[in-house]
């Protein structure tokens, strides 16, 4: 099955007009806290290694998920640009979550080599965003949950 892809217009709109939806922002923790679309989840696909600066995949990221979303949950899948949140959707996907879309453009938009904006992201969309760890949808906040979900297992 294919990961249906949305524009970030698009995908406010069905998070307004949707009961069981979510943004899902699988950035690091870091550029999560610098700004993210508001009321997201952050749930990264990859740590950065404090050692060599380089990304690393997050082996916890579908458990959290699992342990967080509801398989029955609208889920739209958001990085910078797009490609994460498709690594991602494609994940979620692989583990029986069908209601996914990517969010093309993700949050600060997809550029040309000469820097001009192909794909607008949330940000330049002029669409709200918050700043900050997200307080109860931050990663430590969900690690927490989907621990707490596994140990009633």
């Amino acid at each position: 099955m294919n990961i249906r892809e949305m524009t970030p217009v698009d995908v406010a709109a069905r998070l307004e007009s949707e009961n069981k939806a979510v943004y899902l922002d699988v950035r690091a923790e870091h550029e999560f806290e610098q700004g993210h679309p508001e009321g997201a989840f952050n749930i990264p696909i990859f740590h950065l290694d404090p050692a060599t600066g380089q990304p690393e995949p997050n082996h916890q990221f579908l458990a959290v998920v699992l342990g967080t979303i509801d398989q029955d949950t609208s889920i739209y899948v958001g990085c910078a640009s797009g490609q994460r949140s498709f690594q991602a959707a494609t994940l979620m996907q692989s583990a029986g979550y069908e209601r996914i879309a990517n969010v093309d453009g993700g949050f600060s938009g997809k550029h040309d080599p000469s820097g001009a904006i192909v794909q607008p992201g949330w940000v330049d969309c002029g669409l709200p965003v918050s700043d900050g760890d997200g307080g109860d949808r931050s990663y430590s906040d969900l690690l927490e949950i989907a621990a707490e979900a596994q140990e009633e297992e």
